[in-house]
Order: structure tokens, then C-alpha cells, then sequence
């Protein structure tokens, strides 16, 4: 049986993969933000590293744990309203941000923030499930995760803008309004049946053998998967939260439209990875090579580009640095892509939870780096933090590689 929803037209689908293209980039541009402009936050209320780094992580830690709870109702009601309700929820924490003044009031901001955030990917992940055949999942995972580094890429020149003209405060506000807005045309546009919308068919959940707990726990997918959310996924979180303030403090460059430049450059490779890799597979796939083995393909190369993060300390320019910090975004945008696709074959009835399990563990994670970085960062640099990366991107990535996912599905049944 084929779970995924067949539509009039063809494309469709492809529309709704751009539309959440704009939700995913409103949620990391109201992430990055904040760690964009946390040079100037953290003079103007008299922090150190340290405390910087642990409003950074506040928002991984909500994240991470609301990761654990948000995909049973993803995939429990109405992916539609859910998604909706969530992303206002975030924009409006976000618009908060604006108006603390003490460092209690920016945390709790943050922690809400990351709470409600947690609907993003893994949401975008469920209607995608259930929207696209497998051959074409990682290209539409790629085309709504790239939301994510053009969010990277736009959030230093926003800031930028608000830090010289109105002030950081504003930037916060507009940014939630845009979020909210986006919730209210979400809600006008996506019209779709409950197969999508609630994973059913005549009104019965469609469950596979697949699906049941105890043979998702004997799964080496799930395990595997579970190695690449511990190492490799918190990469985005941590890059996300400290590269600013690596060229701040290691290249003395100031708050300034040559820093947004870097920035949006090396978010640039995140953009062009996301939609190559899924071209790229879909290619290899329409030559007869089988999906896991594509993946596996240009997971290799993924791995081997984030490794050498780990040498950016040699850099004797900024530019090269930021050379070395594009071929970082390379390599993870494209795990990334994959990595989803991964979970969206685990478990079909269970797409949100399992992509929230992942999600949640790689935020957790991300947490503790993100924390441990600022620690280390506070008086040996960011020499040492950068191995560490490269550490994670191997170790991540490996299992990924070991698994057959090219295993025949067993046979569907309602339940």
C-alpha cells in the first residue's frame, strides 16, 4: 500500500515544499538573530561568554526536550492547525525577546522560543511524508530545509540593519510579526484530504509492521539514526550559535555589513548543498542505482567536507576561514537532507515522532556543545572547539553508512 498522498496535480506538492521553505526560514532567522546580534546584547547588559553562552543554549535546551513530545502531536491531530498554531507561538516569544533588560527575562524569551520551535522541522517532515514518493523526498526535504540557511543568510543583514538604525529591540518585533503573518496565509492556502492532514483513509489510521515500538527498537535504522542526532546534528546548532562570535573575537571584525557578507557566504554553500543533494540522488537514482546507495554516495563526500572544519585554526586570512566554514555547511546541509529522509523511513504512521526524537536528541546535544564551547572558548579560544566539530561530523556519520537502507518494507495493514 502506498502511503503517500496522490495529487491532481503534479505540482502541487512542490508548491507546499516551498511554502514550508518560508516557515523553516522564519525559524532559524528568529534563532540566528539573537546570536548575531549577541556581541552587542551581551556589552549592553554586561555578560561574558559564558553567560552569553548559556542564553544560547537555553534555547537548544527547550528545543531539545520539546523535541520529545512534539511529535506525537504531529502525528496524532491535524498537521495543519498544529503547525500553524505552533509557528504563531514561536513568532510571538520572539517579538517578546524585544523587551527584557535583564538577563532572567532574556532566558525565559529564549526558552520559550525553543519550546515552540520544535514544531518546525519535524512538522515540515510529516506533510512531506506523506506528500512525496521516496525517490523525491530528499530534494523536497532539501528544498524546505534550505529555509533554513537562506534564514542564516538574511538574519546578519536584518540585524545588521536594526543594530544601526532602530536598535536590535526592533528587529525582534518585526521578525515575529513576519512570523505570524505567515501562520494566517498557511492557514488560507493548504487545502489537502486527511491523508495528509491526519495520516488516515476512510477515517482508519494506516499503520505498518514497521510502526509498532518494539520492531522500531530492534531496527539498526532507528540506532544508526540515533548516532547521526548525538554527533552530527547538533554541528548546525553550535556553528549557528558561535560563528559570529569566532570572526568577532579571533579576526577582530566589528557588528558591520563585511561580517554579514562572511556570514551570508558561508550560508550560502548551506543553500546550494540542500537542493544539489537531492538533485544529485535523484540523478543517481534514474541511472539504477538504488536510493540508499545514492545517499550513501554523497554521504561520503558529506562527511569528509565537514571533517575538515578541524583545520580552520591554520586559516591565515578570514577568508579562508570562512572557506573553511563553506565547506562545513556543504557537508551538513546535505547530511542533513539525508538524515531526514533516513527518519521518514523508520517508521511511516510514525514520521513526527521519530523526527522528533532525533531532533530532540540532537538539540540536547547541541545544547551541551554549545554550552561546553563557551566555557572553552572564555580562555582557550576556538581552536579546540573546532576539532571537536570535526570529531562529531565522523562519528555522526559513519553509522549512516553501515545501515542497508535498501531493505524491503513489509506489507502494510490498518490498524
Amino acid at each position: 500500500m502506498n502511503l503517500t498522498f496522490q495529487s491532481k496535480s503534479k505540482l502541487w506538492p512542490w508548491k507546499v515544499s516551498f511554502f514550508l521553505l518560508f516557515a523553516t526560514m522564519i525559524s532559524y532567522l528568529d534563532r540566528q538573530a539573537f546570536s548575531f546580534a549577541g556581541p552587542v546584547i551581551k556589552d549592553e547588559l554586561g555578560l561574558d561568554n559564558g553567560q552569553l553562552g548559556t542564553l544560547l543554549s537555553s534555547f537548544f535546551l527547550a528545543y531539545g526536550a520539546m523535541h520529545f513530545f512534539i511529535g506525537w502531536f504531529l502525528d496524532k491531530f491535524n498537521i495543519k492547525k498544529v503547525y500553524a498554531i505552533f509557528v504563531s507561538l514561536w513568532s510571538l516569544a520572539q517579538a517578546l525577546t524585544a523587551f527584557p533588560k535583564s538577563f532572567a527575562g532574556l532566558y525565559s524569551c529564549r526558552f520559550s522560543l525553543g519550546i515552540f520551535e520544535a514544531a518546525a522541522q519535524p512538522g515540515a517532515a510529516r506533510i512531506i511524508s506523506r506528500l512525496f514518493e521516496k525517490k523525491d523526498r530528499t530534494l523536497a526535504n532539501g528544498i524546505m530545509m534550505s529555509g533554513g540557511s537562506l534564514g542564516a543568510i538574511i538574519a546578519p543583514l536584518v540585524m545588521v540593519f536594526f543594530i544601526h538604525h532602530t536598535g536590535w529591540r526592533t528587529g525582534f518585533i518585526v521578525l515575529g510579526a513576519v512570523g505570524i503573518l505567515w501562520a494566517l496565509l498557511w492557514l488560507l492556502w493548504f487545502k489537502a484530504p486527511d491523508s495528509v492532514l491526519k495520516g488516515t483513509q476512510g477515517g482508519v489510521k494506516i499503520i505498518t509492521h514497521e510502526d509498532k515500538w518494539k520492531v522500531i527498537f530492534r531496527n539498526p535504522k532507528f540506532w544508526a539514526c540515533m548516532m547521526g542526532a548525538l554527533f552530527t546534528i547538533p554541528i548546525i546548532h553550535i556553528t549557528g550559535a558561535w560563528l559570529p562570535t569566532y570572526f568577532v573575537q579571533t579576526w577582530n571584525m566589528k557588528l558591520d555589513v563585511d561580517l554579514a557578507i562572511y556570514i551570508t557566504l558561508i550560508y550560502i554553500g548551506f543553500d546550494l548543498s540542500m537542493i544539489c543533494t537531492g538533485f544529485i540522488i535523484r540523478h543517481l537514482c534514474n541511472k539504477g542505482i538504488t536510493p540508499g546507495k545514492a545517499r550513501k554516495y554523497v554521504l561520503v563526500v558529506a562527511g569528509l567536507s565537514m571533517g575538515l572544519i578541524g583545520f580552520i585554526s591554520k586559516s591565515p586570512t578570514p577568508l579562508v576561514a570562512v572557506g573553511f566554514a563553506f565547506l562545513l555547511n556543504i557537508g551538513r546541509a546535505a547530511f542533513g537532507s539525508i538524515f531526514l529522509s533516513f527518519n521518514q523511513e523508520i517508521s511511516p504512521a510514525r514520521v513526527g515522532t521519530i523526527a522528533g526524537i532525533m531532533g530532540g536528541i540532537g538539540a540536547l546535544s547541541g545544547t551541551f556543545f554549545v554550552f561546553l564551547i563557551g566555557q572553552i572558548s572564555k580562555t582557550d579560544g576556538f581552536t579546540l572547539p573546532f576539532i571537536i566539530i570535526a570529531s562529531l561530523a565522523i562519528l555522526g556519520t559513519l553509522p549512516l553508512l553501515v545501515v542497508n537502507w535498501d531493505k524491503t518494507e513489509k506489507p502494510c495493514v490498518q490498524g
